[in-house]
């Protein structure tokens, strides 16, 4: 590294990527830019800055595209290679800053991440805020496309425009921007308040809390900007407000008086406030009190009633289908000939008991034909003329559904978007919920709040699996209700007859610690953090191609992947870094077992999808695609081929989503299947019974536990979905829906 000749002159730069705050300094990426025109001066000189500040909020508005003036006092220069070609990075230190232009990072935000704002990405909102600075702002406003053209195609300004007037108030933007709040929270208090917003943020700043701003910063804006007491009536609400909203957090939608006080002493610990707290919310109508003393958020509350609602109608209401019991037994028999198997006696009676209700509970272990009744129910229908929609909360488990039966899922989220509400004559339609354990409040009143009241349901799903990421409780709390019918089929189908899975597996559904010293599932003791790695390392390495590690906790599963890939030195994947215009290792390479960490509809590839990297292109390969039905060119680094044997691309889309697989959560492991399982056992603080059952029940042939007989043994014990409230069951049942001591008037 060479010293260079100090810079009277300043440098105009622009920021490159966002800034890091350390102790006593700001470092920065940048590029040089022309001060008259903002354009990049030299493509192979990079600035590395750091600028001596302590006063780190000074300078919020440094992100990528800030354009900045520096004096160097310091000037280091390095020449590094990257793919046979030189560049100059430089080192400059200095207390001599000033900020020219801001990032505009409200507005460029608002612009790239809103699907509002079609084809306009980050680049494209960072150029418009280059080219014209807040002056941007009244461009949109008063629809000046003949400007706007000067950055975007005509197509493209006009389609802005067009969404601007429908979606934006500026006054109102501009507003939150000053209150320092991010984009997305911007957007969505402007597009629920409009002209309004000022005034109404004004009158009680609390209001916030909706819009999922912490309560520090709805408290610092209240105290700091507008002066309001520490025992302001609208402070004592919010606290009330804020307590519920971290219980949901916990994902329980019901409280006791004890844990809501607690939580409310935590911004209020004074006792005679937190009555005047709980008083005052009760008298605001800021929550609900259930008749048996929990307390329930307004929100929670409605849905849950909602969801209650349409539950108790399909239980009072008739069905006529056009099949008698003998028909039924008929394609049954025509079913079992066909694929040459025998359903058990509870299958039948699922299959039976479905077709007479519009309501119905297939809960089950994994592997114990869920599945086929499913398909033999289908049949059934398509006899009678009833067309059958299937869906699951996530996409994997979507894929999964349509692979077993041969029938097309989707999403819940997709199913709402795509299906026309018009179209489903409920007499004609049966909707299956498939995987609904995993199924959260949100999304059950989502999904039927959409669909007409009197459509079938069929839930499908496994109450010893985990519950819901989200909060509330579905099918757990269904299974409460003695009137809705179900069947919980309980004899393993998957695993052969000598395979010692099921009964271990069913043990621990029970909350019975089995024994483990069966050739197919065996237990390592380590009691160390550096032996669990070793050992998992040396069992995965004995049949990689089979094998998958399932963690309980993602920093474990992180650190097992970095062992794995660690020992793979084949081929870099190499991708463009724009920052350096060169090729750099994205910490891949060809053979790895990676990861998709989102739905990516457009290259047909879903969240939770498992591949292996099967070329590193030299180059960047500009390749064609078909986008929703468009041909449009892509770059790609490299092709990944899938678990279901599809081969794609590797775009940035998917690198940006893309993580190595050697372990996986047992979050992200649901609805998969795998010869050999491996499951550390170690440091999981939240691992419980279903966590277990669930990794345990992924396997085929053979599981591998290793870790701690003591974690292993408390966990078979423990179960935190007990520890979720809600209150679903009571209010199908009516017991205490209709006793409430008051109803809130949202």
């Amino acid at each position: 590294m060479s010293n260079l000749d100090i810079q009277t002159e300043p440098l105009f730069l622009r920021i490159t990527k966002k800034p890091s705050f350390r102790k006593d300094k700001i470092v920065f990426f940048a590029v040089e830019v022309q001060p008259e025109t903002w354009s990049k001066v030299d493509n192979k000189t990079h600035y590395i800055i750091e600028l001596l500040a302590n006063d780190h909020a000074a300078y919020d508005e440094l992100d990528s595209g800030a354009i900045c003036r520096i004096v160097p006092e310091t000037l280091l220069e390095k020449q590094v290679t990257i793919n046979d070609s030189s560049y100059n990075r430089r080192f400059v230190t200095t207390t001599n800053f000033t900020l020219v232009r801001s990032t505009g990072s409200l507005i460029i935000k608002l612009l790239a991440n809103s699907n509002k704002f079609k084809s306009i990405g980050e680049r494209k909102a960072a150029r418009l805020w280059e080219r014209f600075g807040e002056k941007l702002y009244s461009i949109l406003d008063q629809g000046e496309i003949d400007e706007l053209v000067k950055v975007l195609s005509l197509p493209i300004a006009e389609s802005l425009i067009e969404a601007w007037e429908l979606y934006a108030h500026t006054d109102a933007l501009l507003f939150c921007s000053k209150l320092k709040l991010t984009a997305s929270q911007s957007f969505r208090i402007t597009r629920y308040y409009k002209g309004d917003t000022k005034a109404k943020i004004e009158d009680d700043p609390y209001r916030l809390l909706a819009f999922n701003i912490s309560f520090e910063k709805c408290d610092e804006i209240a105290t700091k900007q507008y002066g309001i007491p520490y025992d302001d009536h609208r402070r004592l609400a919010a606290t009330v407000e804020e307590a519920l909203y971290q219980i949901l957090n916990s994902n329980s939608v019901v409280s006791d008086h004890d844990t809501l006080r607690k939580k409310i002493e935590t911004f209020i610990p004074e006792d005679e406030l937190v009555t005047l707290a709980l008083q005052g919310g009760y008298e605001n109508n800021n929550y609900v009190l259930l008749a048996n003393g929990n307390y329930q958020s307004n929100g929670s509350y409605l849905m849950e009633t909602f969801i209650a609602n349409r539950f108790r109608y399909l239980l009072n209401t008739p069905i006529q289908l056009e099949l008698s019991d003998s028909n039924i037994s008929e394609i049954i028999s025509t079913y079992e000939s066909k694929n040459e198997l025998c359903l058990t006696a509870s299958q039948k009676e699922a299959v039976l008991n479905v077709a007479h209700n519009r309501l119905y509970i297939i809960n089950g272990g994994a592997g114990v034909g869920k599945t086929t009744v499913l398909d033999c129910i289908y049949h059934v229908f398509d006899d009678a003329g009833i067309t059958s929609v299937q869906v699951a909360l996530a996409a994997k488990a979507a894929k999964k559904m349509t692979e077993a039966t041969g029938r097309e899922a989707s999403t819940i989220a997709r199913f709402i978007k795509r299906f026309n509400r018009k179209d489903i004559n409920p007499d004609k339609l049966v909707l299956v919920i498939d995987e609904s354990s995993m199924v959260d409040l949100l999304s059950m009143y989502k999904l039927l709040s959409f669909l007409p009241e009197n459509v079938r349901l069929i839930i499908i799903g496994d109450d010893g699996q985990l519950p819901p990421v989200g909060y509330g409780l579905i099918l757990h709390e269904l299974l409460k209700v003695p009137d809705i019918q179900s069947t919980t089929l309980t004899e393993v189908k998957r695993q052969g007859k000598e395979s010692n899975i099921p009964a271990v597996t069913q043990d621990i559904r029970n909350g019975i610690v089995p024994l483990l010293d069966f050739p197919d599932i065996t237990f390592i003791n380590s009691n160390s953090r550096k032996k669990v790695l070793q050992d998992v390392l040396s069992v995965y390495q004995e049949d990689v191609h089979n094998t998958q590690i399932i963690c309980a906790t993602r920093k474990m599963a992180d650190a097992i992947n970095e062992q794995c890939s660690s020992l793979n030195e084949s081929k870099k994947l190499l991708a463009y870094n724009e920052y350096y215009d060169a090729f750099e290792f994205t910490g891949f390479r060809l053979s790895d077992k990676v990861m998709c960490t989102a739905n990516l509809y457009d290259l047909d590839v879903l969240n939770a999808s498992i591949g292996e990297i099967v070329d590193c292109y030299k180059e960047t390969k500009e390749v064609e695609l078909e986008i929703n039905d468009n041909k449009k060119m892509i770059s790609s680094f490299g092709q990944i081929k899938w678990d279901d044997g599809v081969v794609t691309e590797i775009t940035d889309d998917l690198l940006d989503n893309l993580s190595h697989a050697y372990a996986m959560t047992i979050h992200k492991s649901q609805g998969s299947q795998f010869p050999t399982v491996i499951i550390p056992v170690f440091q999981a603080k939240y691992m419980d019974r279903t966590m277990l059952y669930t990794a345990i029940t992924r396997a085929q042939k053979r599981v591998v536990l290793i870790g701690s007989e003591i974690l292993f043994n408390n966990a078979i014990s423990t179960v935190h979905s007990d520890e979720r409230k809600a209150d679903l069951a009571n209010k199908i049942l009516g017991s205490i829906h209709d006793n409430i001591d008051r109803i809130a008037t949202i």
